[in-house]
């Protein structure tokens, strides 16, 4: 995507990767590992939807 000049992100794509997965990854440990302890009331889904906008928003171009 980045060669084809549909991103504009500029720096090191795999660190971008891996804070992506981390923080879905973190999500899930959060909320099936953490007994008895609610980190949030959003859901999942929400999370989800929400992290992939946050991304999205700062990969793509403005064209």
């Amino acid at each position: 995507m980045k060669q084809m000049g549909k991103m504009q992100f500029e720096g090191n794509v795999e660190g971008l990767a891996m804070s992506y997965l981390y923080m879905v990854y973190g999500e899930f440990v959060s909320r099936n590992f953490v007994d008895g302890h609610q980190i949030t009331a959003i859901g999942s889904e929400e999370f989800i939807s929400t992290a992939v906008q946050i991304f999205v928003s700062a990969l793509k171009t403005d064209g």
